[in-house]
């Protein structure tokens, strides 16, 4: 979850970056960065730690990133640095990512199902979703046993629950309300 704070350096940033003609490389900047947070503890430990002072942090950033990011996202990581917001590196980048999808027209979406999809069926529920919300949507797909068959999609603040679990506790309160009326 993305937070007021992070939406604000976003959206300035996201504009500076459009201004310098910068934006997909620096998005693709951001995915680069996330991907190495993710996969190294150090450098997260880096970006979050308070004991390690701006300057150092700063010129540890441009002998890091220098040639493996572009000049722009390495002014704006070290931006961050000077600013104590370089651990709000993640959100920042969450809130870009949602800025941007925003203004193609992209919504995320969430699918649950018990079995694997092959791609035609994926397809087909994006392009069932896209239709129905008038804008594209882009799923994530995941098996969920515990739904016991059927799918459950989520996209924004709509939840469409079709699967067996979800009958089933419908069926369970009918027949507790009419055990008790």
């Amino acid at each position: 979850m993305t937070t007021r704070l992070a939406r604000r350096y976003a959206s300035a940033l996201y504009a500076s970056a459009q201004e310098a003609n910068a934006l997909d490389v620096f998005l693709s900047d951001l995915e680069s960065l996330k991907s190495m947070l993710a996969q190294s503890r150090e450098l997260m430990l880096f970006f979050l730690s308070p004991v390690i002072p701006p300057e150092k942090k700063k010129s540890t950033i441009a002998a890091l990133f220098d040639r493996v990011l572009s000049a722009f996202t390495v002014k704006v990581l070290t931006y961050l640095a000077d600013k104590g917001r370089e651990d709000r590196v993640d959100d920042i980048t969450e809130a870009l990512m949602a800025i941007h999808r925003e203004r193609l027209g992209i919504e995320l979406g969430y699918v649950e199902t018990t079995v694997s999809l092959d791609e035609s069926m994926r397809r087909h529920i994006e392009q069932v979703l896209s239709r129905t919300r008038r804008k594209t949507v882009q799923c994530s797909y995941e098996q969920n046993p515990t739904i016991l068959g059927g799918v459950v999609i989520r996209v924004g603040d709509t939840v469409y629950d079709g699967s067996v679990a979800h009958q089933l506790e419908l069926i369970r309160r009918q027949l507790v309300a009419g055990a008790t009326s």
